[in-house]
């Protein structure tokens, strides 16, 4: 008779390997980074912007020249009228504001 007994066998792992320290290297490098930005940005804040930023009232109280030339346009649907309004306007200083924005932007 051959023996029927069965052993308790231990399940395969098949090469895995656990997983708890993955998930506590991972939480190191997440909380190193964390205090990385912090003390970044805590020494951005420090240093501090020099350029005043205009408050919007402000600047909506400034003379535009470029809106006023463009409020004295005729209401008129005629064909000249238009043409005469197209010629009066000025365009080329359309985006001057942008390269501004742009230069502002490089020195950041």
């Amino acid at each position: 008779m051959q023996n029927t007994r069965t052993s308790p066998r231990t399940p395969e792992t098949h090469g895995e390997r656990p997983m708890g320290p993955i998930v506590g290297i991972a939480l190191i490098i997440i909380v190193l980074a964390l205090g990385g930005f912090y003390f970044w940005g805590k020494e951005l804040v420090q240093q501090g912007d020099t350029a005043e930023i205009p408050a919007a009232a402000d600047v909506l109280q400034e003379a535009d020249a470029q809106l006023e030339s463009l409020n004295q346009q005729g209401t008129s649907d005629e064909v000249q009228a238009i043409e005469n309004d197209l010629t009066a306007t000025d365009l080329d200083g359309l985006d001057a504001e942008l390269k501004q924005i742009e230069a502002e932007l490089k020195n950041l």
